[in-house]
């Protein structure tokens, strides 16, 4: 307890000259964040020389409130909300024909607990309060609860209600109870034993390969092997119900690629690997939804070639180019070209020998050619197409490369849309 309060004290010391100095350039500029716009307006509405004025002009113009995701509302908005609310329960208002209503949508169990001062204990106290205000002029609260699911089976929903029982059920209605919509639909849910964290085998690695390179026995390759035979096997073996219309009948039909999602709680090195191992059976997966595309070993090929066409006196650009599977040289050819170079740059050195390295030369040469007339996406294009830079790629990392790739030429073809198509600017 005495370390917690010295961080926390620290803490504070440390961020208060920060909050002082936000609120001051906020002040200087007039300007609100969220949270201003929150703690003002349920200031205004609290402020005993002008809430009541306010109010009885808000009354005349507002008929209905709705509270959407109420679960993760915190107790500053739910003041805003209350204020605003207080002469529904008043009785007769400025416009006696109209009825008005608050309407609340919230569901405990998706409750982002402590986001932006979140307390889902807060849902069930407003819900009091509003069934006491409203029972005060003869109307009453209707709570409401939606038990059926129209996205899954009974064998899932059943699972999940057997799930959350006990000490598991904290926090969350008092009834947990779903019922599947749509009841004559089947399912199925298996669960499959861990697998055990396998020990690095560091032990095992030559000297040359590289350090962060997984294991064929790691458990995130194990995994993701296990989860791609399963889909092939679905695939090949299996059927899945199918709706006919909207008649309440279903047929039988193959299961196809299509019909899987693969769900990861983050994009951790077994998601890359899932992806690999996928691939790999040959099974036709939409690839990353999400990728950070300088960290794609294909694209910082290409990159490192884009860099050196762009500008040719980047030795280290050109010489990454040349180690990687774009023209495939070894360390060696590397190491003869550039030893004993003097000052002369490394295209200079490459021009001088290029009879011993004709290929290499040829491609090179045509591309700075065209550097200065092609587009970015064309001059991607023509590297992975006329001079094979595609193919060459995926033979040395792995069909799993392609999203990377295919990612940087979309890139290329929103970077033209918006700026000039300079190779310099992309």
């Amino acid at each position: 307890a005495q370390r917690a309060f010295e961080k926390t004290r620290a803490l504070y010391r440390f961020g208060t000259p920060f909050i002082r100095a936000y609120e001051a350039a906020k002040d200087a500029r007039g300007l609100l964040d969220f949270d201003d716009l929150i703690n003002r307006t349920a200031a205004l509405l609290e402020d005993p020389a002008v809430s009541q004025w306010v109010l009885w002009r808000l009354d005349g113009g507002i008929d209905h409130i709705l509270v959407d995701e109420a679960q993760d509302t915190n107790p500053a908005q739910w003041q805003v909300i209350r204020s605003l609310a207080q002469e529904f329960g008043a009785g007769e208002g400025a416009r006696p024909e109209r009825r008005r209503t608050i309407f609340v949508v919230g569901d405990k169990k998706q409750s982002i607990y402590s986001f932006q001062g979140a307390d889902p204990e807060e849902f069930d106290r407003m819900q009091a309060h509003f069934a006491r205000e409203l029972d005060q002029v003869g109307d009453a609260l209707s709570p409401l609860t939606l038990e059926h699911s129209f996205r899954s089976s009974a064998a899932i929903l059943t699972l999940v209600d057997r799930t959350f029982v006990g000490p598991l059920r904290e926090g969350l209605d008092r009834e947990v109870f779903h019922r599947a919509f749509k009841s004559d639909l089947p399912g199925r849910v298996d669960l499959w034993p861990a697998v055990p964290k396998q020990p690095d085998d560091e032990d095992d690695r030559r000297w040359f390969e590289p350090v962060d390179r997984v294991g064929k026995r790691h458990h995130n390759v194990l995994l993701a092997e296990a989860i791609a035979e399963r889909i092939q096997s679905l695939t090949q073996h299996e059927t899945l119900p199918e709706e006919i219309g909207r008649t309440g009948r279903f047929r039988r039909r193959p299961i196809a690629e299509g019909d899987i999602l693969i769900l990861v709680r983050s994009r951790s090195p077994l998601f890359a690997e899932i992806i690999r191992a996928c691939k790999a059976k040959g099974l036709k997966v939409a690839g990353a939804d999400r990728l950070k595309l300088g960290g794609e070993l294909a694209v910082k090929d290409l990159a490192a070639l884009l860099k050196f066409l762009a500008l040719p006196e980047d030795d280290l650009s050109l010489a990454c180019a040349l180690r990687s599977p774009l023209f495939g040289w070894s360390e060696q050819d590397l190491y003869t070209l550039a030893q004993g170079r003097g000052d002369a740059f490394l295209w200079q050195a490459l021009r001088a020998a290029k009879e011993d390295q004709a290929g290499t030369f040829a491609m090179l040469d045509d591309l700075l050619n065209a550097a200065d007339f092609l587009r970015p996406y064309d001059l991607i294009e023509r590297i992975l197409t006329r001079h094979d830079g595609r193919c060459r790629l995926l033979a040395r990392l792995g069909p799993e490369a392609e999203d990377g790739i295919d990612a940087l030429l979309s890139q290329a073809m929103a970077y033209e849309r918006n700026a000039v198509p300079s190779l310099t600017g992309f």
